[in-house]
């Protein structure tokens, strides 16, 4: 087995996205391997991340299937995602192993009974299966017909054939009746629920969902924390089958871990609540509301009405306000401290503009983390991959702008214009974007620094380096880059491709299968690959060494380099098998190795 890229870390293997890994067999064909995943289906790390070539692959609950009778090379890639498994299972010649069962529908939240079908591939099996929570044994119901569960269930299945049981698998069946928002106060904390009913979406910011409930024509206000999957906006219509599991948060019930939401099936508009500050309370908890006429009082974190009443709110403004202006504020009611204090929502304030900032060092040493600045000294473009845009300064400092809506995409040396702030990354400083930036020019391009390894430093973060004549050492686990200096971490976030430079000069070798020799074996292995159709010749390089063009970064306190290209250069290639020279491999070059074995 051959892993492209990959981790074994005693546990499981893990088999990184866009990665391969290849199976070859010298003693018979392959005739089935199995994946046993930490994931199901294509839940995260489930053998659904794999396409095979061959294509004989399939998925069944937390296992990966490929089957064949034939082939003694086979190859998976991790194309929808990566793949973390436990066990693999390779069958060589002979029959195919025991297939364990599949139980059908897959396992899920469903809102009205449903029947489970089980079968399996192999000729001959028995099913047995519990929907108790037990482990299946040959001892336990035999399946001989599909049947209806009509409230939340496990069923385990195994498949046995000749004194030899399957692995088990499981489908876990969520089936909920009308359980409104409402209800999730009186719900122990830890369960997990689902809801049958839609949502109508208030606000959203980060991890944070804001939403509220209708039940027998009563609204029910709650929030969500946790990573839904979605981008959701005021009035979006959430369908049912949104859930996870009751927690307790400063006294009060909310959801965590959502599972099951889906995209907005459509969008309703909704008014803000009009109330006063001494309203914020208990009754308003998780409203969307309206409050006009107050002030921003940002040196206490207070809005503060014309009456001197107050209250606090949560401090992620990011322009400063005139503490004597009136302005109508937008919020979300939260819970704080066992008290209560307004989310306000930015987008509903007439929002100065930011202020400007010339230079990198201008924005990292004047505003504080978070705050938005807008550049008025254009940035020159490094480097432009996807989230990730490298920059330097006017003032001749390198950094990293990163977020998903740049704009773009941008060249070296192209100028851009935008807003940003800064945020932390590994204890480093980086920039976040607020919209898109936009190209106002062109530039030379920036060239990198020619640095020896030894030179690198933890102040270097983000610059644009060039290490020339370095090696590339190390493990799958630390590769390393290498020259008479010393050694530095290099980490391929790009996946760039190594270019092959080797320069003028090259060689035509009769040495056809590499082991130093010319004779009879050379003969032999050019016929061979004649009759298998390879009749072009191979070019194979010499050890030379490397240039790499890329950015200083620091992991966990390690200095590594990001590269963005690889040039390996200075060795020499060889042509192996053309020994006449004409860019083919056929009988003439068998000739000619002839002749140089009996002149010599």
């Amino acid at each position: 087995m051959h892993i492209e890229q990959g981790v074994t870390n005693g546990t499981h293997y893990r088999f990184y996205k866009n990665k391969r890994v290849t199976f070859t067999s010298e003693c018979g064909p392959i005739t089935q391997i199995v994946f046993y995943c930490v994931g199901v289906g294509n839940g995260q790390y489930g053998p659904a991340g794999f396409t095979s070539n061959p294509p004989e692959y399939a998925v069944v609950d937390n296992l990966g299937i490929w089957t064949n009778s034939g082939s003694t090379w086979v190859e998976f890639t991790a194309s929808n995602f990566q793949v973390r498994a436990t066990k693999i299972v390779v069958t060589v010649g002979g029959e195919m192993g025991l297939f364990p069962p599949r139980i059908t529908p897959a396992g899920g939240t469903y809102y009205e009974p449903i029947d489970v079908n089980i079968n399996c591939s192999t000729e001959g099996a028995a099913i047995y299966y519990t929907t108790d929570g037990r482990e299946p044994t040959t001892g336990s119901p035999l399946y001989t017909a599909p049947f209806t569960i009509s409230e939340s269930t496990t069923v385990k299945a195994i498949s046995a054939k000749d004194g030899e049981t399957s692995e088990v698998v499981t489908a876990q069946y969520e089936i909920f009746s009308d359980l409104c928002l409402g209800d999730l106060e009186a719900l122990p904390d830890g369960e997990v629920v689902a809801f049958n009913h839609e949502l109508t979406v208030l606000y959203q910011k980060g991890y944070y969902l804001y939403v509220r409930g209708e039940c027998e024509h009563v609204y029910n206000y709650g929030q969500i924390y946790g990573n839904t999957g979605q981008t959701y906006y005021l009035g979006d219509i959430i369908p049912p089958g949104w859930g996870g599991r009751k927690t307790t948060y400063d006294g009060r019930p909310e959801l965590t871990n959502p599972t099951g939401f889906q995209p907005a099936t459509r969008n309703e508009q909704v008014f803000p609540e009009l109330i006063t500050i001494p309203q914020v309370g208990e009754s308003t908890l998780w409203h969307y509301v309206l409050l006009k006429d107050v002030y921003i009082d940002q040196d206490n974190q207070v809005v503060r009405d014309q009456e001197g009443n107050s209250c606090p709110y949560y401090p992620q403004l990011t322009v400063w306000f005139d503490p004597t202006e009136l302005l109508d504020v937008y919020a979300i009611v939260t819970s704080y401290r066992s008290g209560f204090q307004l989310l306000i929502i930015e987008e509903g304030l007439p929002l100065p503009p930011p202020p400007e900032v010339c230079c990198l060092a201008d924005l990292y040493n004047n505003f504080e983390k978070g705050k938005v600045a807008q550049f008025e000294c254009p940035l020159t473009v490094i480097y432009h991959n996807g989230a990730n845009l490298f920059v330097k300064d006017s003032c001749g400092e390198y950094g990293l702008i990163y977020g998903n809506n740049a704009g773009g995409p941008f060249e070296n040396g192209d100028l851009i214009l935008g807003q940003a702030s800064w945020t932390l990354y590994q204890g480093n400083k980086q920039l976040a974007n607020h919209g898109e930036w936009t190209k106002v020019g062109k530039t030379d391009p920036v060239e990198p620094i020619v640095l020896p390894v030894e030179e690198l430093c933890t102040d270097m973060v983000y610059w644009f380096v060039k290490l020339e004549n370095v090696t590339l050492g190390g493990d799958v686990y630390e590769p390393l880059i290498e020259d008479e200096t010393g050694s530095v971490l290099i980490f391929n976030r790009f996946n760039v491709e190594i270019i092959e430079d080797y320069g003028p000069g090259g060689e035509m070798s009769p040495d056809v299968n590499m082991d130093n020799e010319v004779n009879i074996a050379d003969i032999n292995c050019i016929i061979d690959r004649i009759l298998k159709g390879q009749t072009t010749p191979e070019w194979v390089g010499g050890d030379g060494t490397y240039d790499i063009i890329g950015f200083v970064s620091v992991y966990k306190g390690m200095i590594e380099i990001i590269p963005i290209k690889i040039v390996h250069h200075g060795g020499k290639y060889v042509l192996i098998g053309d020994v006449n020279g004409d860019g083919e491999l056929n009988i003439a070059d068998v000739n000619e190795i002839i002749d140089i074995i009996l002149s010599d």
